[in-house]
């Protein structure tokens, strides 16, 4: 791991820095840690694995909601309820002052929000492209001089 000292001059990375693809380099201001130059692998594992924590508390905080709806009903019919760690953390009339309240509060962090309505909503997960790990991202496609021209003409639009 390198460390960067505090400079007068603008520390310059090299991109074809061979070092920088392997290690991570740790900035520091006046002895204290800042900001981190990772590989951009290990980033996107980091990034892979902050979705799947938030993923799996989201749909915690919805179990939750499920669980306490029939009590909601009758403490909380049609406001607005944060849930956050099993249990009602605020509720407001407004969402958006129920976020802004919530997340100065508990940070921001993964917390379920939803209106108390006669049934809970049915939540359905969509999917979508995921990181598996050891694996890479294919690269994006290579067009030929003129194939996406011809892609394009060749689509029709609906108006």
């Amino acid at each position: 791991m390198q460390i960067i000292k505090e400079v007068n001059a603008p520390y310059i990375v090299n991109p074809t820095d061979e070092a920088i693809q392997r290690e991570t380099v740790i900035i520091q201001k006046n002895g204290e840690p800042v900001a981190a130059v990772v590989p951009f692998a290990e980033y996107t594992r980091l990034r892979a694995f902050e979705h799947a924590e938030n993923y799996i508390a989201f749909q915690q905080g919805y179990a939750d909601y499920v669980r306490l709806h029939s009590a909601l009903l009758q403490t909380h019919p049609g406001s607005w309820v944060a849930i956050l760690d099993g249990q009602v953390a605020d509720s407001d009339v407004n969402h958006w002052t129920l976020a802004e309240r919530v997340y100065r509060r508990f940070g921001y962090r993964p917390i379920y929000m939803t209106q108390v309505a006669d049934e809970p909503i049915r939540v359905v997960d969509m999917g979508g492209p995921r990181l598996v790990p050891g694996e890479t991202r294919p690269p994006p496609p290579v067009w030929e001089e003129g194939e996406m021209l011809e892609i394009l003409s060749s689509t029709q639009s609906f108006k």
